[in-house]
């Protein structure tokens, strides 16, 4: 794994000499320390970079939306476009196309300069890049909350110790999301719900979350521990819980955490191609404990995947996780995330996982439980408090011959980019600086700007099926409910005709507000497969498209050869076409955010959903027009005191050149007075008396006038100096008045109310469907689309 130049010490110079680092080292894991901008996410990109080169797929925990930059593959200024931030174009002085341009050539020559055009090449044509988004569908949906099972590969009787660690972990997620105790030594809640699951898995029963709440109001055991059910917790209590249980399941933000792609290793770490995969969980859209929730799953889930795979010395898998701090405190403190990272730490090298894990806070560090890490890389630190704890730490993973003070020294000294690599089992250190990402790092990405990438490749969504039934509809809709037919446009052939329910929705947004100004109206619609927990963002259902569906071909009478598909009975409920109409609304308001920009505090307003570069242009090109008018009458101003000094200027230049001309002639004459005088005295002769002129005196005048003549001219040159310095002081300041007006844009971003959303269609769509002898749908009759 190349990660850089080594750098000599003392000196700290950057050599040409290349530091390679065997892969399988990391299956002893790794420990990367540094305060912020000391460069650890660029070396954790090359890590994840080299990693994938290697062909190791790698699973990335990123709290806080740094780690995600490994998506960013850019290759032109065009891609780099959409990516740089314009304040830095406006602070650099140059057009976003102009700063694009720049960051990609800086870009190109830096790897050039470490030899990476080749290697570009690789990592690009031979991995992907997947961004997976529990509770959200801007990146990959991932269903944490669809079932309570215990995985296939794994049984009671060669297992049994990760099955109940699975069962630990999960109830201590749950009840870490509910905020209730999560101790499994110390709280009841734990033990009831681990119990009651434990129950239901050696038996094989399956369980979902309604069923587990339901078990916890009224449990399938009779006893737990030497306790009956009700002396070890009351009625009262399991009621309390299972409500601050349901609380959070069925609240309307934890629908997504229901469907997506299942968390299942074997398909996230490889392409259907093969290629190995960095998939990167982002969870910088969560409140703290969604994110303990998400993390305490996932190291589950990689815990348990684990032991389905065979032994290993060398690298197979890696897992980085950004930013630790929180998940992995010192004693007491015990997060539902500690259990599956210590279990990962003790065990994962015998099967070829190794763990990276960064932090910037190294205070609030484990310690102990990281003495099985025999790598360390050690940034830059921001206090000595820092230090004093990663060299405890050190101290604590070294296999002996510790130099504590010598690795103090070279700690405190260390600059940006520049770390010290220090291996705990051999009780080697080496000085590097990292190599330049072939990553673009961009910095934090948000939930909008994981939308934008564009990384969602075909993988198998879970979500609840629906079952062909060859009875007919005999229920009776809510007023509320519209229900329509789409007519067969194919023929059946041999194949069964069934009905399958699809749920479409039309929403009219209508937003006014005085401040910002805004008059906004627009029409959303949604089709999805019709389930108690509709997934409206897929805008399809059962092979049929937004863009498939005509309004007018909309029939409200059936084809009498067609069986329904089994809808589940809540549709015929009004109470739930309620909920659902407010869902939908919910769901109209978190996905339409209208985002609207001021400048000069109200005095220009963007259209809404205007790009912000958009909108700084035309402000710009508004504002910079009277910055001009502005700066052509301060020139105006100054040229007129200009144009008047340069007159006196040239006035005293002539009138200088004259006294000097007049001092020249005067010299002249002196000296030819003299030579005649000299001559007549060399000749014994004596000179006629004549009117004798006091040459001296002249010449002492005109020499005191250009002294006089020049002090003018310095003087006027020396105002002339000046001018032309508040001139330019002046148009400065007023280009500064542009960049500063410019720079105060303020955004706002208006979420609809509820009454300004109005549900003007709710209707069930029947969609005619073949399906083969076994039920399965195989055709979309209405518009031809096979649905293998």
């Amino acid at each position: 794994m190349y990660l850089g130049h080594v750098v000599k010490y003392p000196g700290f110079k950057e050599t040409e000499e290349e530091l390679y680092l065997d892969p399988d080292t990391l299956t002893t894991h790794c420990v990367i320390v540094g305060m912020t901008g000391s460069g650890k996410t660029g070396l954790a990109t090359v890590l994840l970079e080299e990693a994938l080169i290697h062909g190791v797929p790698v699973a990335v925990i990123d709290p806080k939306g740094d780690a995600v930059n490994i998506a960013l593959r850019l290759r032109t200024p065009e891609e780099y476009l959409k990516w740089i931030e314009a304040e830095e174009a406006v602070r650099s002085g140059m057009l976003p196309e102009e700063y694009a341009r720049e960051v990609f050539e800086k870009h190109e020559e830096s790897l050039r300069k470490y030899n990476l055009i080749d290697r570009r090449e690789k990592l690009f044509e031979e991995s992907e890049v997947i961004v997976v988004t529990p509770g959200s569908t801007a990146g990959i949906p991932l269903s944490l909350l669809s079932e309570l099972t215990p995985p296939d590969t794994l049984n009671w009787k060669e297992h049994e110790e990760v099955l109940l660690n699975k069962i630990k972990v999960t109830a201590s997620a749950l009840l870490e999301l509910a905020g209730r105790p999560s101790d499994p030594l110390k709280s009841y809640e734990h033990v009831l719900i681990s119990s009651i699951v434990e129950y239901c898995w050696r038996r094989k029963e399956p369980l979902d979350y309604s069923k587990l709440l339901s078990y916890i109001i009224d449990p399938p055991l009779d006893r737990i521990g030497a306790l009956e059910v009700d002396a070890f917790m009351p009625v009262s209590e399991r009621k309390k819980l299972a409500r601050d249980l349901n609380r959070v399941l069925a609240s309307p933000g934890f629908r997504t955490w229901f469907t997506g792609v299942p968390l299942d290793f074997n398909k996230l770490f490889w392409s259907p191609e093969g290629k190995p995969r960095a998939v990167v969980f982002y969870l910088a859209h969560l409140e703290p404990s969604e994110r303990m929730f998400a993390v305490t799953l996932i190291l589950e889930a990689l815990y348990s995947w684990m032991f389905t795979r065979p032994g290993s010395s060398k690298l197979r898998y890696l897992l980085y996780f950004d930013e630790v701090y929180g998940y992995l405190p010192p004693y007491p403190r015990n997060p539902p995330s500690k259990t599956p990272l210590l279990m990962l730490l003790k065990q994962a090298r015998a099967f070829g996982l190794g763990l990276v894990l960064a932090t910037q806070n190294p205070v609030d560090l484990d310690y102990k439980t990281l003495t099985n890490a025999g790598l360390w890389i050690i940034g830059r630190l921001q206090t000595e408090n820092d230090k004093r704890r990663v060299l405890e730490g050190l101290k604590l993973a070294s296999s002996g011959g510790f130099d504590e003070k010598e690795l103090s020294t070279i700690i405190s000294l260390l600059g940006r980019r520049i770390f010290l690599l220090y291996d705990a089992k051999k009780n080697r250190n080496i000085l590097f600086k990292t190599r330049w990402a072939i990553s673009y790092l961009r910095g934090p990405l948000t939930l909008n700007e994981i939308s934008r990438l564009g990384l969602k490749p075909r993988l198998k969504v879970r979500r609840p099926l629906l079952k062909p039934s060859k009875t007919t509809l005999i229920h009776t809709f809510p007023e509320d409910l519209e229900v329509y037919y789409l007519p067969p446009k194919f023929p059946l052939r041999e194949f069964k005709p069934v009905y399958y329910p699809a749920l479409y929705i039309e929403a009219k947004i209508e937003v006014v507000r005085k401040r910002p100004p805004v008059d906004y109206s627009k029409t959303v619609k949604y089709l999805c497969e019709a389930c108690e927990n509709p997934v409206l963002e897929e805008s399809k259902a059962y092979g049929l498209t937004l863009s498939d569906l005509k309004r007018e071909e909309l029939k409200t009478d059936r084809d009498p050869r067609f069986s329904f598909a089994e809808l589940s009975p809540k549709f015929f409920k009004k109470s739930f076409i309620k909920s659902l109409q407010q869902l939908v609304k919910n769901h109209v308001a978190e996905n339409n955010i209208l985002v609207v920009y001021t400048a000069l505090g109200g005095k220009y307003v963007s259209e809404v959903n205007e790009s912000l570069e958009s909108f700084r242009r035309r402000v710009g090109s508004i504002l910079w027009k009277e910055i001009e008018l502005k700066i052509a009458s301060v020139k105006e101003y100054y040229l007129k005191q200009l144009r008047s000094i340069e007159s006196k200027i040239a006035y005293e230049q002539e009138v200088l050149k004259r006294l000097e001309k007049e001092l020249s002639t005067i010299k002249r004459e002196k000296a030819v007075d003299t030579l005649i005088t000299t001559m007549y005295l060399l000749a014994g002769k004596k000179r006629k008396k004549r009117g004798k002129q006091d040459f001296k005196k002249t010449i002492r005048q005109l020499e005191r006038k250009i002294a006089l003549s020049k002090a003018r001219l310095s003087k006027l040159e020396t105002e002339r100096k000046i001018l032309y310095s508040e001139l330019e002081t002046r148009i400065k300041k007023l280009q500064k008045e542009y960049e500063l007006k410019l720079s105060q844009i303020k955004e706002y971003r208006i979420k609809p109310r509820k009454k300004e959303i109005t549900i003007e269609k709710l209707c069930i769509i029947w969609i005619p469907i073949a399906c083969d002898n076994e039920n399965k749908p195989i055709l979309n009759l209405y518009n031809g689309k096979y649905m293998l």
